[in-house]
């Protein structure tokens, strides 16, 4: 487009939204009553969530993504959402974070035998049932910030945007493919200092 426009999306107009996350070819909303919708122009690494069946260069109309079993159970609210280049992160309202799309630098957390999630899954590694508050995605990276002050980064980190002290190095030593933490620092600078919210 080039510039701002307006562009109408009939599937909306029965929402009102409180949040709104784009990635490079997605969007993700959220909706007051926690339900998330997801669109794209292309799907190609299942960054909409929609599931396996939606995954192709075709575009993807606003729709919920295909939650696990589980969450349909429970009625779980999404209370936050980031989108990276061709990835997804979406915290519901009792600090759980579900990841979907590109893997290819381990952005997703997943761990390196994940491609991609063209569906919802759960955070893994050490980070996997903790309790958050905030999530931020870059481009092929990461973070999720707990309600006790631990930031956790994964993805790629080739420039440092891990903060895992980790730079200009090859992609082996720079990337994370599981969730690390960052925070609290052993760098005395750092001491005393409590993050609230997470951002790339």
């Amino acid at each position: 487009l080039g510039k701002p426009a307006y562009i109408d999306l009939a599937e909306l107009e029965n929402f009102e939204l409180t949040a709104v996350a784009a990635g490079t070819e997605h969007v993700l909303t959220v909706t007051t009553t926690g339900v998330l919708l997801a669109w794209a122009s292309t799907n190609e690494s299942g960054q909409a969530g929609v599931g396996i069946d939606h995954v192709s260069a075709c575009a993807v109309l606003p729709r919920t993504p295909a939650w696990p079993s589980r969450f349909v159970r429970l009625a779980v609210r999404i209370a936050a959402v980031a989108c990276g280049d061709e990835h997804s992160l979406a915290l519901t309202d009792g600090g759980e974070v579900f990841v979907f799309g590109s893997n290819a630098r381990g952005q997703l957390g997943v761990g390196e035998n994940v491609q991609r999630a063209p569906a919802p899954v759960a955070l893994a590694g050490k980070a996997r049932g903790l309790p958050f508050r905030s999530v931020a995605a870059g481009a092929f990276h990461s973070i999720a910030l707990t309600v006790y002050g631990e930031l956790y980064a994964w993805g790629r980190g080739y420039w440092g945007e891990l903060g895992t002290g980790a730079a200009f190095t090859s992609a082996p030593l720079s990337s994370k493919t599981r969730p690390t933490s960052v925070y609290p620092p052993l760098a005395a600078s750092m001491r005393g200092v409590s993050p609230v919210l997470a951002r790339c």
